[in-house]
C-alpha cells in the first residue's frame, strides 16, 4: 500500500464541510446572515463541480487466496482520501502478473480467472497508489497411476499370472471422487482376457489389474484400461497392460524315452516356442539318478538360437537290483534368475523314461582252473560264490558235500549282504584219506538258500552243485614187518 500527493478536485468543497462542520462541534450559534454566507460559499464550490482531493491509500483485499486451475477468485480495491473518506466508484486498474506467463486473467472489477497453476500477483492502481494481493493457484484435480503402466507374464498351459496393483492417487488438488474403470482392446486384437477393479471410488485408492491367462495361446497381448472422474473430465489417466504367454517343447525321440540299465542311452529335445527378449536357461533334472543320469544339466537359448532345438541325452544307470522296468522323470524347467522375466512363469514340463532291467536275481558258482580236484592226502581245492544282484536283505547259503567220506567243505555257511553282495566268497574243499584203494572218487558239493534266513527275492532259487574229484593214495599189495 503506498500514497502521494494525488489530486482530486474536490479539495475546496471538502474544507468549507470540514470547517462548517468545527464550528457546529464548538457549539457556535450561527448567525443568519453567517449561515446564508456558508450556504453560498458551499454552493459557490458545488458550483464548481470539481475541487482538488488528495488521495493516501489503496487497499487490496483479500491480501491472499488459494485456487485452483479454472476456478475464479474475486479482489476488491479500498481507496481513501487523505481525510479518511473512501472514494466510492474510483476507477481503479487491476492487473495480474506472473514469471510463469498468463497463468491468470482479471477484469477491471478484480474478478480473476485463474488458467494454469502457479503464483501470481494482483495489483491494484489508482492514480499514482497502489496494493497488491497474492494469488496462490493450485493443479486441478488429475488422475495420477502408479506404476503408469503393467506388464503380466504367464505360462502356456499354466494358470493366470498373479494380479498386479495400481496404486491411485490425486496428482493435483481438490477432490477427485467418482472414479471409474474402463477396459479396451486394440483394433483386431484378442479380448475379454483383461481385468480391472477399483477397491474404492475416490483417490487414493487401489486398482488390481489381472488376467485371465488360461486358455490362451502363446503370444504378447496388449490392452488399456482407463481411468476417468467427472472432477477431472479433461484428464482421463490410461494404463497400458501387456500380457505374455510363453513357454517350451520337449520332442522325445521316436516318441519315446528308453534306456537299459547297462548304460543305455536315449535323447530327446527342447526349444523355446517364441523369441525372448534376454537369454532363457533351462534346467534339466532326473528324478533319480541312481536309474537315469541327463546331459547337459541346462540349455541355454538366447534371442538368436531361441528356435534352435537342443538335445539332452538320457543314460540308463545300472543298479544290481532285480527291480524290473522302472519308470524316472525327467523335468525340464526355467531358472527364473537367469531368464528373460517372460519365461519366468512357463510351466515346467517332464519327459518320462523307461529303464529296462537287466538284473536277474541269481548266484553264481566259479570253479578254480574250471574244475574241483582234490587228494586222499588232505588236499584242496576251492570254490567262489557271489551273487548276481543286491539284496534288499541278508542272504544265507549253506554248503553240503555228498560224501563226507571223500570230500569236506569249509565254512558250511556263507553270509551276503547288501554291502558285500558282489564280493566273491570262498569255499574250501579238502580230500578225506580213507585207507581204501579204490581209485579216484567223484561227489558234489552243493550250494543252496536258506530260505527261512534270506531275502525274499531269492528264497526258492534252485541250489547249484560242483563236482569234487577225490584222488585215491592207496597203492594195492603186502606190507611185510621184520620182528625185531
Amino acid at each position: 500500500m503506498s500514497g502521494g500527493e494525488n489530486v482530486v478536485k474536490m479539495r475546496h468543497t471538502s474544507t468549507v464541510v470540514a470547517t462548517l462542520r468545527a464550528a457546529l462541534r464548538k457549539g457556535l450559534v450561527l448567525s443568519a446572515w453567517l449561515f446564508a454566507g456558508v450556504l453560498m460559499a458551499i454552493q459557490a464550490c458545488t458550483s464548481e463541480n470539481i475541487t482538488d482531493v488528495v488521495v493516501t491509500s489503496v487497499t487490496v483485499t483479500p491480501s491472499s487466496s488459494t485456487i485452483t486451475v479454472g476456478e475464479t477468485a474475486q479482489f476488491n480495491a479500498r481507496v481513501v482520501d487523505e481525510t479518511g473518506v473512501e472514494l466510492q466508484g474510483a476507477g481503479v486498474v487491476w492487473s495480474a502478473q506472473s514469471g510463469a506467463g498468463d497463468i491468470a486473467s482479471i477484469d477491471g472489477n478484480g474478478l480473476v480467472t485463474a488458467l494454469g497453476e502457479g503464483t501470481a500477483t494482483i495489483r491494484a492502481e489508482f492514480r499514482g497508489s497502489s496494493d497488491q494481493a497474492t494469488l496462490t493457484i493450485d493443479p486441478a484435480p488429475r488422475i495420477r497411476a502408479l506404476p503408469s503402466s503393467v506388464t503380466l507374464y504367464a505360462g502356456v498351459d499354466g494358470s493366470d499370472p498373479m494380479p498386479v496393483v495400481v496404486q491411485v492417487s490425486n496428482g493435483g488438488s481438490g477432490p477427485l471422487g467418482s472414479l471409474a474403470t474402463a477396459v479396451s482392446y486394440p483394433a483386431g486384437a484378442a479380448e475379454g482376457w483383461l481385468d480391472a477393479a477399483l477397491a474404492g471410488s475416490s483417490a487414493p485408492t487401489e486398482l488390481e489389474v489381472s488376467a485371465l491367462s488360461t486358455g490362451m495361446p502363446v503370444g504378447v497381448y496388449s490392452g488399456v484400461v482407463t481411468l476417468t472422474s467427472p472432477d477431472a473430465p479433461d484428464e482421463p489417466t490410461s494404463v497400458p497392460v501387456t500380457l505374455s504367454v510363453t513357454g517350451f517343447t520337449l520332442t522325445e525321440t521316436d516318441g519315446a524315452t528308453v534306456v537299459s540299465e547297462d548304460g543305455g542311452t536315449d535323447t530327446f529335445s527342447a526349444v523355446l516356442d517364441s523369441e525372448p527378449v534376454s537369454n532363457v536357461v533351462l534346467e534339466v533334472v532326473s528324478g533319480d539318478a541312481d536309474a537315469v543320469t541327463v546331459s547337459p544339466a541346462s540349455l541355454t537359448f538366447t534371442p538368436l538360437n531361441w528356435s534352435a532345438p537342443q538335445g539332452v541325452t538320457v543314460t540308463g544307470v545300472d543298479d544290481a537290483v532285480p527291480a524290473g522296468d522302472r519308470e524316472t522323470s525327467v523335468t525340464v524347467s526355467v531358472d527364473p534368475d537367469l531368464s528373460d522375466p517372460a519365461y519366468g512363469p512357463a510351466i515346467d514340463r517332464s519327459v518320462v523314461v523307461t529303464t529296462l532291467d537287466d538284473d536277474e536275481v541269481g548266484f553264481v558258482v566259479t570253479e578254480t582252473n574250471g574244475e574241483t580236484v582234490v587228494t586222499e592226502a588232505g588236499g584242496t581245492d576251492t570254490l567262489a560264490v557271489v551273487l548276481r544282484t543286491r539284496p534288499s536283505t541278508n542272504v544265507v547259503f549253506v554248503v553240503t558235500p555228498s560224501d563226507p567220506g571223500e570230500a569236506t567243505v569249509a565254512p558250511g555257511t556263507l553270509t551276503f549282504t547288501s554291502t558285500n553282495w558282489n564280493v566273491p566268497q570262498i569255499v574250501i574243499v579238502t580230500g578225506v584219506d580213507d585207507d581204501v584203494v579204490d581209485g579216484p572218487q567223484t561227489s558234489t558239493v552243493t550250494i543252496a538258500v536258506d530260505g527261512d534266513n534270506s531275502d525274499a527275492g531269492y528264497r526258492g532259487l534252485p541250489g547249484q552243485s560242483v563236482t569234487v574229484t577225490t584222488l585215491d593214495n592207496d597203492g594195492a599189495g603186502v606190507v611185510v614187518t621184520e620182528s625185531q
